[in-house]
Order: C-alpha cells, then sequence, then structure tokens
C-alpha cells in the first residue's frame, strides 16, 4: 500500500482524494530469475483540477474514461483491474465495499 502511494505521488504529483484496494492480487512470471511476483492492485480518487507533474519516466498523460483506457494496456490483466474499478467505485465510493476496501493514509 504505502508503495502505491509513493508511486503515485513521484510518477504524477498527484495525492489521492481516497485510495481503494480493489482486492485482487496479479501475479507474473519473472522466467529469467524464476520467481512469481505477486502485484497488489490498488485505485486512487484524484482532484480532477490538481495539476499533473510527470517524474522523468513519463513524458505525457491523459484522462481517459475506462473503456477508452482498457484499449491503451497492453496486458490483459490491467484491463481486468480497470474493470473492477469501473465496478467498484461506479457511484464514485465503494458503496457496501467502502469499509472494507478504502485505505485510510497514515
Amino acid at each position: 500500500m504505502a508503495a502505491g502511494l509513493r508511486e503515485l505521488e513521484e510518477e504524477t504529483g498527484l495525492v489521492p482524494i481516497r485510495f481503494y484496494n480493489l482486492s485482487r492480487t496479479e501475479s507474473f512470471y519473472l522466467h529469467r530469475i524464476d520467481q512469481v511476483a505477486l502485484i497488489p492492485t490498488f485505485a486512487a480518487v484524484v482532484d480532477a483540477g490538481a495539476p499533473v507533474r510527470l517524474s522523468i519516466e513519463h513524458d505525457a498523460f491523459r484522462w481517459l474514461p475506462i473503456h477508452e483506457a482498457a484499449a491503451t494496456v497492453a496486458w490483459p490483466r490491467e484491463r481486468r483491474c480497470l474493470s473492477d474499478v469501473a465496478i467498484i467505485l461506479a457511484t464514485g465510493t465503494a458503496g457496501p465495499l467502502e469499509d472494507v476496501l478504502r485505505i485510510e493514509p497514515s
């Protein structure tokens, strides 16, 4: 969780208004070192008017509707995560799952 929050701020300069655990862990096989990485997934709700400050790792950004964003990602697992975001945060909060999925930054 701390790494997700840190990456959001380091790569975009954004601080979330709300931060969610998507209750999904993705696995990725690293064949060169014969290891499996488990990657937790998160979603951040940010102020749409906040300025985006990109890190040196990026040269541009776009705000897209989820269905358009899904068409731009390479990995099927990223599309699944975006689908989860669309379902879980459809109303702007996690609704009945809010108390389970919302992470309060410490």
